[in-house]
């Protein structure tokens, strides 16, 4: 199958070589042709590592033409940001939101109740205790990395919060990743409930 895309206009393309284009254009390409989530993850590291602002992505959706793949543009608009720490964040959060869960309050910052930092967080779920982690396979450097995230989220943990670690594997089963943070909620708010 043939797939013909519409002219880029030259103010989007940086002459050199190869030419390039805007990276504001090409996350939105990359929606409009692969999809919601692709576009998410490309928009959010692009946000992320200063490729592009929001302002830049909002006038490559005003200049640019996405034909069918218009609505998923239009969702990665809605909810690109740079606070994801990785496409395994991103995923997850996309995950999140199209199971109806609520919106997260994304790399939280938790302190004790001396205003000590804990740390921050991939996910707050704060109504319901929740805290969510997307454990990349890069995450732990050495041995004392992996103590101290075992050392913070047993400080979340004194604090009340249900903390959930949503892997790789978990990404391919959207469903496993919904139970379990549905799970968490439910005993973040039953464990509060009962405690006030």
């Amino acid at each position: 199958m043939v797939k013909v895309h519409p002219p880029v206009l030259p103010e989007w393309v940086t002459e050199t070589d190869p030419p390039s284009i805007d990276p504001a254009l090409a996350c939105l390409q990359v929606a409009g042709s692969f999809g919601v989530v692709a576009g998410l993850v490309s928009s959010d590291i692009a946000l992320r590592q200063g490729a592009t602002t929001m302002e830049q992505l909002q006038r490559a959706h005003r200049e640019g033409s996405f034909g069918h793949g218009a609505p998923a543009v239009r969702t990665v608009l809605q909810h690109a940001t740079g606070l994801s720490g990785s496409a395994g964040e991103t995923r997850c959060r996309w995950i999140m939101l199209e199971a109806g869960l609520p919106i997260p309050e994304l790399q939280a910052m938790i302190c004790d109740d001396d205003g000590d930092l804990v740390g921050y967080v991939d996910f707050l779920l704060r109504e319901a205790w929740t805290v969510v982690e997307f454990d990349g396979a890069l995450k732990y450097g050495s041995s004392q990395d992996l103590m101290a995230e075992k050392w913070r989220e047993d400080r979340l943990r004194a604090l009340g919060y249900e903390v959930v670690r949503i892997t790789w594997e978990d990404l391919a089963h959207p469903e496993r990743v919904v139970a379990k943070i549905r799970a968490a909620m439910a005993r973040g708010l039953a464990r509060h409930t009962t405690s006030a």
